[in-house]
């Protein structure tokens, strides 16, 4: 078959069968203008059947390949999708009203398991666009209201570089890029994202990152939660010093819970202990203690993983007092690494 296009050196051969000749113009996803040297997969059916399905660039308008339908074609006989990503697997949906009919022009989002996120508009025919991946993931979608939101389309692109980005590592650098539109601009109503949505996808693609990456993440991850507390303080009327310090002990300790999950290197695990234990000098005992739930939760899953010793390192970093524990947290300590690593 011939795939050149029009505005090439060649002239495009058109592909389907009919007296009808149509060439659809392929619409981006987020602004609405045809979308210019653009990816797109394209399907003719005849009777129900696919009877062609093919996938090419658009032309310097938009434009894909010629297409012949039937006089009398039925409303899907064409469907055209722009296409985002690289791999094998794609994920693809039709929006429909509950009456049946097309829920075309509403804005979506499809979350994947990797972290990477797509928002776009559905097409007249309620159509999202095709995206793809390398392996099977989980995705999620719904439909957004933005209305309210005029800055959408800019942090739908951000978000999108995420599913185009060809590694753990880009995929990451995009949604940081995402997170700092997010908190630089505030929370509430008119945002696609907050801050506190974004830096979620940050940490959710770092952990398939490389290890500077997810050290770079955690420092990033850090910064931003102390930030965070040092502003409720002034709210509060308390020591904004203090709430920032022990705003970095727990994000400290989310960050080590991420790189268990992840299953990150020791020598990253172990720096990050060590940053664990010298905010915990600079935390209130008292404070420190509001967070053994957290403490424990993270033992669990390294002694899930067969980390004991990374469990009693942990513990230890984060400087609890073994008396302050309730019976029930003491004897599930305990239970994972034996009466030993607490303070008295």
């Amino acid at each position: 078959m011939d795939t050149s296009f029009p505005g090439s050196t060649a002239p495009a051969t058109p592909v389907g069968v009919g007296p009808r000749m149509v060439q659809p113009v392929v619409l981006d996803p987020v602004s609405g203008e045809p979308l210019v040297r653009g990816r797109y997969r394209l399907v003719v059916k005849a009777q129900g059947e696919e009877q062609v399905d093919m996938r090419g660039v658009t032309d310097v308008q938009g434009h894909t390949v010629p297409v012949r339908l039937p006089q009398q074609a039925a409303a899907d006989a064409l469907q055209v999708r722009p296409t985002y990503g690289q791999g094998a697997y794609n994920a693809q949906f039709h929006l429909t009203l509950p009456s049946g009919k097309p829920n075309s022009g509403v804005v979506y989002q499809v979350r994947f398991s990797d972290g990477s996120v797509f928002v776009g508009r559905a097409d007249a025919q309620g159509n999202t666009a095709e995206l793809l991946k390398p392996t099977a993931l989980d995705t999620r979608l719904r439909v957004l209201n933005v209305e309210r939101m005029p800055d959408w389309q800019v942090e739908a692109r951000l978000a999108n570089a995420s599913v185009t980005a060809t590694t753990a590592d880009a995929r990451t650098k995009a949604l940081l890029r995402l997170f700092e539109q997010a908190s630089e601009a505030g929370t509430g109503a008119g945002r696609l994202f907050d801050g506190e949505q974004a830096m979620s996808l940050v940490r959710h693609a770092a952990m398939d990152a490389s290890t500077r990456m997810r050290d770079s993440v955690g420092q990033r991850y850090v910064q931003w939660i102390a930030a965070q507390w040092r502003a409720s303080a002034r709210v509060d009327g308390a020591d904004p010093d203090a709430y920032a310090e022990q705003g970095r002990f727990i994000a400290s300790l989310h960050v080590i819970d991420d790189l268990v999950v992840g299953r990150a290197e020791q020598s990253l695990l172990d720096a990050w202990l060590g940053r664990l234990a010298r905010s915990a000098d600079a935390v209130a005992q008292a404070d420190r203690q509001r967070a053994a739930d957290d403490v424990l939760l993270t033992c669990a899953r390294m002694v899930d993983q067969h980390q004991r010793e990374p469990c009693q390192a942990l513990v230890e970093s984060a400087h609890l007092d073994r008396q302050a524990l309730d019976i029930g947290a003491r004897l599930e300590l305990e239970r994972m690494i034996g009466p030993v690593g607490m303070e008295d």
